[in-house]
């Protein structure tokens, strides 16, 4: 089966380095276009379904348009789904450690394997952090006075650089959720390194990331993909993505995972997550989670004594679904995800210009960003198939996918919506991929997972970038989960938490 493989071209290895932000004071924080650390090569992206015709592109006015029409009409009612509010920035951290497209040079600036290089924290990061904790990788402690918890990033802790996260990817600490599952991942890592049984450090690692890899492949995987999606490419491969054997060193991460079919996870963050804990009833949004970021927040945490206060400890039993261990039957429900689909929290509509990283020649709007807007012009940008392009190329390869009609792309959608496509036929004909994944996920996955094409498209990324790993589940066919579980020969995102300390730290206080 002949594959597309226009790349961009890899560019050499780049350095980091350092800016001052914006209405952030005096502060240093990492380049708006590099990782502080990132991966030692930057690698090529693929196209999945070859370069899109530039004449067949929608217009910028008409993404434009849609953009503003799809944030337009605030739900009246928050729409949940099925599937526990943690998965959303679950989804963001696996996503981070395979993607990093940099403004205005399409390079991927993290290896797209799935082998947790985002968060093993390199010797020369282990050596500005300061020892805290109880294990190998430090953590930080919350600001609070009285009561610290081990229970935030480990941080700068003075200078003009204080607050600022000490991790591989400092994308990481982007929103409060997202940071406290990277710190979740480093107290998983020292709880498996306290177990003298699991032996030298490279075991100890090996231990940690193959059981991550189960997780994302059996836990979160057949959550968002749909149990059809991720069954058919378990037994029968990748047809679109990476096809055959791929390896540590192999360039095949699809564009159009980078900024379309990757990005269904904005759909799901809730307008409100209260109470947060036990200390945290008020309404909390992302607005409030951004202000718990060195990068994101109005003042660089100064606000927050530079860290994390003691009463922003999540509460896990609040994100996930505990009620099938045994410990903490009794946990409480757990709050839900938004359905997966193009309506979104009222936040995401105007969000501050100082939270993403931007080319040089991009002009800084006051009034913030309009996130969908955002998501359509990158897409067109990079050149990405439209959807009845990548169906096409689809059939070509022997994959028989259900495809929305041009009435089911707008049927049922806003008044504005509607009215954006009917302006701007080019829309139906040329449908951008980004919204393409999402209105089908709506329609056919009743916004509880994502449809054919889109889950597709994730659940072969992510199978292959566990097989692009050295340490890896699909290279080792005996390898089996041995780490505490409520099922045997099964780990999963609650196992891991409950194995890492306990799910809801303010409980031990």
């Amino acid at each position: 089966m002949a594959h597309a493989s226009s790349s961009y071209h890899v560019s050499g290895q780049e350095k980091s380095g350092l800016r001052l932000a914006s209405g952030g004071g005096n502060r240093a924080v990492p380049a708006a276009d590099v990782a502080v650390d990132p991966s030692p090569t930057a690698f090529a992206y693929r196209f999945a379904f070859g370069a899109a015709d530039p004449a067949s592109l929608p217009s910028e006015a008409a993404l434009q348009a849609l953009g503003a029409a799809i944030m337009s009409e605030p739900v009246a009612a928050f729409a949940e789904s099925d599937i526990p509010a943690g998965y959303t920035y679950l989804g963001q951290l696996i996503f981070h450690d395979i993607t990093f497209m940099s403004p205005g040079r399409k390079l991927n600036f993290r290896s797209p394997a799935l082998d947790l290089d985002s968060i093993f924290p390199s010797a020369e990061l282990l050596a500005r952090t300061p020892p805290f904790g109880l294990g190998p990788l430090p953590v930080g402690r919350t600001t609070s006075e009285g009561i610290v918890l081990a229970e935030d990033l480990p941080r700068v802790r003075e200078g003009i650089n204080s607050g600022q996260p000490l991790i591989q990817d400092p994308r990481n600490d982007d929103f409060l959720p997202l940071a406290q599952c990277h710190l979740t991942m480093l107290k998983f890592y020292n709880a498996i390194a306290r177990n003298p049984r699991n032996g030298a450090a490279a075991n100890i690692r090996e231990t940690w990331v193959k059981h991550f890899q189960h997780l994302v492949l059996h836990d979160f995987a057949p959550r968002i993909v749909g149990h059809a999606t991720h069954e058919a490419v378990l037994n029968d491969g990748r047809q679109l993505v990476a096809p055959g054997r791929i390896g540590p060193s192999t360039e095949w991460m699809p564009l159009e995972f980078a900024v379309a079919c990757g990005r269904y996870g904005h759909s799901m963050i809730r307008d409100d997550y209260s109470p947060w804990n036990r200390l945290v009833s008020t309404p909390v949004g992302v607005r409030e989670f951004m202000e718990l970021s060195f990068r994101n927040s109005s003042d660089g945490l100064a606000d927050n004594n530079r860290g994390l206060p003691i009463k922003w400890v999540t509460n896990w039993f609040r994100l996930f679904d505990f009620a099938a261990h045994p410990l903490w039957r009794d946990a409480e429900e757990p709050m839900k995800a938004g359905r997966i689909g193009t309506r979104f929290a009222h936040d995401l509509a105007s969000l501050p210009e100082r939270i993403r990283a931007r080319s040089p020649d991009v002009a800084v709007d006051a009034a913030g960003f309009n996130l969908a807007t955002a998501s359509l012009l990158r897409g067109r940008e990079v050149g990405i198939a439209s959807a009845q392009q990548a169906f096409e190329f689809c059939r070509g390869c022997g994959l028989d996918l259900r495809q929305l009609s041009t009435d089911e792309l707008i049927a049922v959608e806003t008044t504005a919506v509607q009215d954006a496509f009917r302006r701007h036929d080019e829309l139906g004909r040329h449908t951008p991929l980004w919204y393409y994944v999402l209105r089908e996920a709506a329609l056919l996955g009743n916004g509880n997972h994502l449809g054919p094409l889109g889950g597709r498209v994730v659940m072969e990324t992510l199978h292959a970038a566990v097989e692009a790993s050295d340490i890896s589940i699909l290279k080792d066919a005996v390898w089996r989960p041995h780490l505490p579980s409520v099922k045997a020969d099964d780990f999963t995102i609650v196992d891991l938490i409950a194995f890492a300390g306990h799910p809801n730290p303010l409980e031990t206080v």
